[in-house]
């Protein structure tokens, strides 16, 4: 999954996130590092993307893997649908994922990098 599509100072459109990033906004990559991300299911059945550094396994004896359940343990990357405490369930699990820092409406957000598009400015005739 290393892209190194995206580097510091490059524009960049925002395809998807829900971290409150609105799709269609262009922002600038602050900085990049590379972790795990894990698609969890939450206790509403909604189905959500979150990063390592966010949830701890409820069996500390064991991995986090599809099926676990996980409990979220920070709330470094603005996860609006968990908080701190909530209970989710991971069905699936992607490692060396590179996740951006972009600047966007004078915000920052980390996004992944299938979160995020070249940016092309459009021609004019």
């Amino acid at each position: 999954m290393r892209s190194g599509q995206f580097y510091p100072g490059d524009r960049v459109v925002i395809l998807d996130n829900d971290e409150g990033a609105k799709p269609g906004d262009v922002g600038f990559i602050v900085s990049r590092w590379i972790d795990t991300v894990y698609v969890v299911k939450t206790q509403d059945g909604s189905y959500h993307w979150v990063s390592n550094p966010d949830i701890d396994s409820t069996d500390p004896s064991r991995n986090i893997e599809v099926g676990t359940t996980v409990r979220m343990s920070s709330n470094t990357h603005n996860h609006p649908f968990l908080k701190i405490g909530d209970l989710a369930q991971v069905v699936k699990v992607m490692e060396d994922v590179d996740y951006y820092k972009v600047l966007d409406n004078d915000k920052f957000y980390w996004l992944s990098n299938f979160e995020l598009g070249p940016y092309i400015p459009s021609r004019t005739p």
